[in-house]
């Protein structure tokens, strides 16, 4: 018992110190989002986008209205490359909205712009 207390203590705090935004995503913190789905065994879904690009911010409305709940099953990490251009480089974008499925520091899957449609199939066959 004292173990499960000591773990849900952990959880907590690391859920309290990590940027999210919006209550549904982690804004900029790969590595606290990696870590976040290393210890919930959820995998993680990981969102290059930018503030200028359409389609990336109707994505982002998708999740947070619940338009999209086959992302429920996810952590999800939002990159925005203009801020942070090291990620941008380090993964390879070349166009956005750039949206990855990493299990386990793997990457499982990658799907470049956004259909809400094909968006929704894509995270259903991919969360496991």
């Amino acid at each position: 018992m004292r173990k499960l207390i000591n773990a849900a203590m952990v959880m907590l705090s690391l859920v309290c110190s990590l940027g999210v935004g919006d209550d549904k995503f982690i804004v900029g913190s790969l590595e606290q989002a990696q870590q976040l789905s290393e210890e919930t065994k959820k995998p993680l879904l990981l969102i290059f986008g930018a503030e200028y690009c359409i389609y990336c911010e109707k994505l982002k409305r998708a999740i947070l209205a619940r338009d999209l709940p086959e992302t429920d099953p996810y952590i999800i990490c939002y990159i925005d490359t203009e801020k942070q251009p090291e990620y941008k480089l380090k993964y390879g974008v070349s166009a956005i909205p750039d949206s990855r499925i990493i299990v386990g520091n793997k990457e499982k899957s990658k799907l470049i712009g956004f259909n809400s449609r094909q968006y929704k199939g894509w995270a259903k066959t991919n969360d496991k």
